[in-house]
């Protein structure tokens, strides 16, 4: 059994393990809105978490916070708030749609 120790030049370990810093994206418009949107899609599902446990919303709401918060961001593109959202608009066939009142 040997007693030396083992050295590593750490310059050979820089060219074995070669890394480099990732990529920036690039900030443009769309980018800008897409974070945006995830913000709020963020914010409606912290929303429809909390609505999605009361009667207050209909029986096909209810313990489905996803799909509140869906709802609840197909209201805002109309300029309804979140639990107006979730009385007057529900799915048909996978698109949303609003009762006619």
């Amino acid at each position: 059994m040997s007693t030396e120790l083992d050295t590593t030049n750490t310059a050979d370990l820089a060219t074995i393990h070669h890394t480099t810093a990732p990529a920036k994206v690039a900030t443009t418009a769309d980018t800008i809105d897409l974070m945006a949107w995830a913000n709020e899609l963020s914010a409606a599902h912290e929303i429809a978490s909390a609505l999605a446990r009361t009667s207050v919303v209909p029986a096909t709401f209810r313990g489905k916070p996803d799909e509140c918060a869906a709802v609840i961001l197909a209201g805002k593109a109309l300029g309804l708030d979140p639990l107006t959202s979730l009385q007057n608009i529900f799915e048909v066939k996978g698109r949303p749609a609003m009762y006619a009142r």
